[in-house]
């Protein structure tokens, strides 16, 4: 039932949505978390029917959408659900969730910039806080 399809889709998307505000939340300037909304594998497998196949994509855009729209301006956010697209999503996975090899290094390339991003703000912001040599601290 389409009804109960989404409120079962908004439930989920609420549990998510509280548990990565709270991981954000703990995070600081100095210790930023970032999360990463990464692709899914089971809306894109070709051994479902067509009619499971719209159930599932019509089930994972909803939840999916709900977060987007959550987490939209927050920098700590990133979308990166998109990486795998154009692929053949299947091979990448080994299961419905779980990377294989080369899906793990697709996912990561897709990570590093906002991750070196990150890191190198740190870093000077670091390097401008500390005294200099001979500043007598």
């Amino acid at each position: 039932n389409q009804k109960e399809a989404s409120i079962l889709a908004e439930g989920i998307g609420n549990v998510y949505i509280a548990n990565t505000e709270y991981l954000i939340e703990r995070g600081s300037d100095e210790a930023p978390v970032l999360v990463f909304f990464q692709p899914w594998r089971d809306w894109a497998r070709h051994d479902m029917g067509m009619r499971t196949r719209s159930r599932y994509f019509g089930f994972y855009m909803g939840i999916s959408e709900r977060i987007r729209k959550s987490f939209e301006g927050n920098n700590r956010f990133i979308d990166i659900s998109s990486a795998l697209n154009g692929t053949d999503k299947i091979k990448y996975f080994m299961d419905s969730v779980h990377f294989a090899d080369e899906g793990h290094q697709i996912v990561a390339d897709a990570m590093f910039p906002y991750v070196q991003r990150e890191v190198k703000r740190l870093i000077s912001k670091r390097k401008s806080s500390s005294p200099s040599p001979g500043d007598g601290k």
